[in-house]
């Protein structure tokens, strides 16, 4: 029996050809298929106003205390978009080694986008506002003792909006410094959080 001849040098061409086309098509598709989901779940975000709630360890920098702090925060950008600066202001909790603290702050963030259309935000952010360190255990007068400071803050913190509604949040530089009552001090806030998007 005669061996059928072997394919001429076009055919062998014109396979690896289509074979080339026919890789390329698949993974044109998953990568738009990728995309498509990344956008079902990360649509543009429509909102200006936002309410976070955050936690995490709150490290003094002289080595004295480390507490555990519950952050609140909601802000709103004053553009009316998503992105760009943002006004708002934050009240903190911190519990641990004897210690009770409260800081009311004032807050500014800058929002910019990292990811093209999908809602991905790096912000710088600052803050400025008053502390007070409880004492607990430890009384003046009747009264607890309680150490006064003005407090002032710098961080970055990265958010990604979810659906259009939620986002998450992770702030890996967040400093404070604390002036006042038993002089001057410094935190470093790790923190992780949660919160909505709104107006």
């Amino acid at each position: 029996m005669r061996s059928a001849p072997a394919p001429s040098p076009p055919s062998v061409r014109r396979t690896a050809l289509a074979l080339v086309a026919a890789g390329a098509a698949l993974a044109l598709g998953a990568g738009e298929a990728r995309a498509q989901e990344a956008g079902d779940v990360l649509p543009p975000n429509t909102h200006s106003a936002w309410y976070l709630g955050s936690i995490g360890p709150s490290i003094n920098l002289d080595g004295a205390v480390t507490q555990f702090s519950l952050v609140n925060e909601a802000g709103w950008h004053l553009s009316n978009r998503s992105d760009g600066p943002a006004i708002g202001g934050s009240f903190h909790l911190g519990f641990g080694r004897g210690l009770t603290r409260i800081s009311p702050q004032a807050r500014f963030w800058w929002d910019i986008p990292v990811a093209g259309r999908l809602p991905i935000y790096v912000a710088p952010t600052a803050g400025f506002g008053y502390n007070a360190f409880v004492v607990r255990n430890v009384f003046v007068g009747g009264r607890s003792l309680t150490l006064h400071s003005a407090a002032f803050q710098v961080g970055v913190v990265g958010r990604a909006v979810i659906k259009n509604r939620g986002f998450v949040s992770f702030q890996p530089l967040g400093f404070e410094i604390f002036a006042g009552d038993g002089g001057t001090t410094a935190n470093y806030n790790l923190l992780f959080g949660g919160g909505f998007v709104f107006y």
